[in-house]
């Protein structure tokens, strides 16, 4: 609805050892067990998610997708393990677009109904009047993820309430999605907004610009009834506020738990673009035994606190924050919470680059460096790196103890697929980004294809010896002690002794006396089977082929079989035509063949076309004939006479 004014953005930043502007998400695998459904056209996406049913996959082909409809996942009765992704892995890749922020002719991008279990990811949505995403109370476990979202018409990913304080949509996550408005929000969004939800995560995502146009409205929104909200390793760029756990004031709380730790959390000074009302970054508004700890904000003057507790919280812990901004109680009405060792005047200069959203310490920041206090809920920091005894404050551990980067398994072959040739399995393209914490190790297996043995299987360049034709897969893995990685390479086995090649033929397109006739090459040597399928917009009602010597024949001189796919000559024009001929060996391989023929007619009956006496008509009458569906239709007139007569051709 569009009537206050709230908003969230949430954008993705993968964010191993090196944050980037948005790093792409690691790959992630379609979830267990679902059955994938392709598209590749708007028709074919609304179709695809009008008929989705449990343990279903939509995956879509690279493309803009201009939407005509939202795409409404609302099954009759609840349905399981479901999902909706981009086939390439990158968001730019399939974009769903609507016609605009202010035009409610597609309100949402997806939506989401009675759903327990679904995969939204890859794909950017943008434009809508509503929400990129909406997912209602009846829905849970959602995984959103490597998604990009953009100026949406009011939130960006909606969680609605049951009707009641407390109910929604429960375990949700969030990550390595990015959320931004190009120039202005709305006066009613939010990046990510949840009503009564349970146990969301949301982690390495980034979020620029979302603001409220005249008003306030957090990124990160979990409010009425939400609980143990975990909120992490996030960048917020120009937000006019970057995360809320509790909005007002309610009973029994409006949020309760959670944490939020490890943030970047960046606003320029005075009202940068996008942003007319800056105000505090972290709200803790009515969420009791919430901890706020290691995040670094810097908001340049744009607004006096930085982190806020209000409304009744308790038992809320804020630790180990660097900010350049107070640190408020805005009337809690209690003691009973922690305040310690933050740091509330940071400079610019202790980070790598503040203006740009990294702030990451410089050793220059000894006023942090070393500073914190150990919490068992922060063992790593921002780039997931593992944080020592003598931890830092703020989100970003200055030298921390890289974590390990799992190895990246490469796997192809070379050699010529033939049936009895050696070939080489090559694995030395792998690598371990970090070169530990052990050497790699490397194993070889079969993953499908006709059984063979593997020489050398645990070694990076393993030889297999294929004895028959066939698709093989083989897999290899890397582990590096404390990380696997898998890579698979098909290889196609193929018989030597067959050989497809161009030589002579003739089509012959026989339609009672009606023929047609073109040369073209056709020759095969060795053995095996060979099919061969006559497809195009034209239509056959017999193809024959020569052999090369100058007979007909539909099998090859060498040995297999042609199978011609044949229909009707109906609606076949005189004249010059093309199709294509697929040739395919007992390999498997397929090789086409373009033809081109010239139909010609001449008198299906008697006499010639246009001249008397013919086609069964009366001696000195004219008459013409017409080829229908087969069936052969002559037109007799004179004088005196008109009539029509029917032939079907031997």
């Amino acid at each position: 609805m569009k009537t206050t004014a709230m908003l969230l953005l949430v954008v993705l930043c993968a964010c191993t050892i090196e944050a980037k502007e948005w790093t792409p998400a690691p790959a992630l695998p379609n979830p267990s067990g679902t059955t994938v459904v392709n598209v590749s056209s708007v028709a074919q996406l609304l179709a695809a998610v009008g008929n989705i049913q449990s343990n279903q996959l939509i995956l879509l082909a690279p493309g803009t997708y201009n939407l005509t409809n939202s795409c409404w996942f609302n099954p009759a009765s609840t349905i399981t393990n479901i999902g909706i992704r981009g086939s390439t892995g990158d968001a730019d890749d399939v974009q769903l677009i609507g016609a605009g922020m202010t035009n409610n002719s597609i309100q949402h991008g997806i939506w989401v109904g009675k759903v327990n279990g679904m995969l939204i990811a890859d794909l950017t949505i943008r434009e809508v009047y509503y929400h990129p995403v909406q997912v209602t109370a009846d829905s849970s476990n959602v995984h959103f993820y490597n998604l990009k979202l953009i100026d949406a018409g009011e939130q960006f990913i909606k969680g609605s309430s049951g009707g009641s304080q407390g109910t929604g949509s429960d375990f949700g996550i969030v990550e390595y999605c990015y959320f931004e408005y190009t120039n202005q929000g709305t006066n009613y969004t939010n990046g990510v907004d949840i009503h009564g939800g349970a146990d969301w995560i949301i982690r390495h995502c980034k979020f620029v610009r979302i603001n409220v146009i005249g008003g306030y409205g957090p990124a990160i929104l979990m409010w009425n009834g939400c609980s143990g909200t975990i909120v992490e390793g996030n960048t917020f760029i120009n937000c006019e506020m970057a995360i809320a756990l509790g909005y007002s004031d309610k009973t029994p709380s409006d949020h309760s738990g959670g944490i939020v730790r490890n943030n970047f959390i960046y606003r320029a000074s005075g009202t940068p673009q996008g942003v007319d009302s800056p105000d505090c970054s972290v709200l803790i508004w009515d969420s009791p035994n919430t901890k706020v700890l290691n995040n670094t904000i810097i908001q340049n003057g744009s607004y006096a606190n930085a982190i806020e507790y209000r409304f009744g919280t308790t038992g809320a812990e804020i630790r180990n924050n660097i900010c350049d901004a107070n640190i408020a109680d805005r009337g809690s009405g209690t003691s009973g919470n922690t305040v310690a060792n933050n740091v509330t005047n940071a400079q610019a200069s202790w980070f790598v680059s503040a203006s740009t959203g990294d702030l990451r310490l410089v050793s220059t920041a000894t006023s942090a460096i070393d500073q914190g206090q150990v919490h068992a809920q922060v063992a790593d920091d921002y780039d997931g790196n593992a944080r020592g005894g003598s931890p830092d404050i703020g989100a970003h551990e200055f030298n921390g103890t890289p974590a390990n980067q799992a190895p990246v398994a490469s796997a192809t072959y070379t050699g010529t697929p033939n049936v009895g040739n050696t070939l080489t399995l090559d694995g030395t393209g792998s690598s371990d980004p970090d070169a530990g914490p052990s050497a790699l190790t490397f194993a070889w297996t079969q993953v499908s294809g006709p059984t063979i043995s593997i020489s050398n299987a645990s070694s990076s360049s393993a030889t297999v010896t294929p004895t028959t034709v066939g698709a093989y897969v083989f897999r290899l893995t890397v582990n590096d002690s404390a990380a696997t990685d898998t890579d698979d390479v098909s290889i196609t086995v193929i018989d030597p002794a067959l050989t497809i090649s161009t030589g002579t033929w003739t089509m012959q397109v026989n339609d009672g006396s009606l023929p047609a006739s073109s040369t073209r090459t056709l020759s095969y040597g060795g053995t095996g089977t060979l099919a061969v399928n006559v497809s195009s917009s034209e239509t056959w009602l017999s193809v024959s082929f020569d052999n090369g010597s100058g007979g007909s024949t539909l099998a090859p001189s060498a040995g297999g079989t042609i199978t011609a796919t044949v229909s009707s000559l109906a609606g076949l024009s005189k004249g010059a035509h093309t199709a294509t001929i697929t040739v395919t060996g007992n390999d498997g391989v397929s090789h086409n063949v373009q033809i081109a023929f010239e139909l010609t007619y001449t008198d299906p009956i008697s006499g010639g076309n246009g001249g008397g006496g013919g086609g069964g008509c009366a001696a000195g009458t004219e008459w013409s004939w017409a080829h229908l569906s087969g069936l052969i239709l002559v037109l007799c007139w004179a004088r005196y006479e008109r009539r029509a007569r029917l032939f079907v051709p031997a």
